[in-house]
């Protein structure tokens, strides 16, 4: 699971197919040295025929994306940075839930290589501690009202050290090597990633979000917890009940009403 390693090692495919336990997440590796961004040129792989389950791996982004336009920090030969080609046959208006999903995947690897209880928070976080650990972009493409492909990329911080991060992201970032100390072997972390994903992927394509949202709220880091929510029009602020079947956020006002909140960005307040 995890390695003495004393220098960056290559994320090489032969490595992760080796310890490969999925039907095909993962079967097909598309793998570059240098990228500007795994979600565009999946999308780019998906638009031309690329079959569920491909992904595409980098050493390195020179233009990672994060959600609402955001860049991600991408260091070479350090972290996992891969988007997977997804078809599921479900309605467009879904395809963001699959965002919750991936989150769930993430934080089962984590914890496995990380030896420590991440936490998530709505909707694409991955938090060690107070600190994000990974970050997950979801697009879609459709037509009218059929999906026509979702490519779903995670981004997390594996063995980043603590003092690579740059000034403005140190007290918001972390890695799983300086949050625990530990260095994670990557094609380990690879193969378990796409087995989670897949394990928890095929849940939701049979049964929704329905039986996994109470596993979401067993690591989220917000239930119980005051915050604001931003959206794209307004704000509005609660407390957090927990996320329901179609992956929204509950809250509950200071007049006890329950809102139900499906974009956003979320802040941590203090309850007045």
């Amino acid at each position: 699971m995890t390695t003495p390693l004393e220098a960056p090692q290559p994320l090489l495919p032969a490595a992760i197919a080796a310890q490969l336990r999925t039907r095909r997440i993962g079967r097909v590796l598309h793998h570059f040295d240098s990228i500007d961004s795994t979600n565009r040129h999946a999308m780019e792989l998906a638009r031309g025929g690329a079959v569920e389950g491909e992904v595409v791996m980098a050493e390195a982004q020179t233009a990672g994306r994060g959600r609402l336009g955001r860049s991600f920090f991408s260091p070479a030969s350090l972290s996992f940075y891969g988007s997977i080609i997804l078809r599921p046959a479900v309605a467009p208006a879904r395809a963001p839930q699959i965002t919750l999903v991936a989150g769930l995947a993430v934080a089962e690897a984590v914890e496995k290589h990380g030896g420590m209880r991440p936490g998530l928070k709505w909707p694409n976080d991955v938090r060690l501690g107070a600190l994000k650990v990974a970050g997950i972009l979801t697009e879609m493409e459709s037509e009218g009202d059929r999906l026509l492909q979702v490519v779903c990329g995670p981004g997390v911080n594996l063995n980043v050290p603590a003092e690579a991060f740059p000034a403005d992201l140190r007290a918001i970032a972390t890695s799983i090597r300086a949050a625990t100390g530990r260095c994670v072997d990557r094609a380990a972390f690879a193969a378990d990633l796409f087995a989670c994903f897949e394990r928890v992927y095929d849940e939701f394509l049979a049964r929704g979000l329905s039986r996994l949202h109470a596993r979401w709220d067993e690591y989220s880091i917000l239930t119980g917890k005051w915050v604001t929510v931003e959206g794209p029009k307004d704000s509005v602020e609660g407390e957090v009940l927990g996320i329901d079947d179609q992956g929204a956020l509950r809250l509950q006002t200071h007049g006890r009403r329950e809102l139900r909140v499906i974009a956003g960005d979320v802040t941590l307040k203090k309850r007045v």
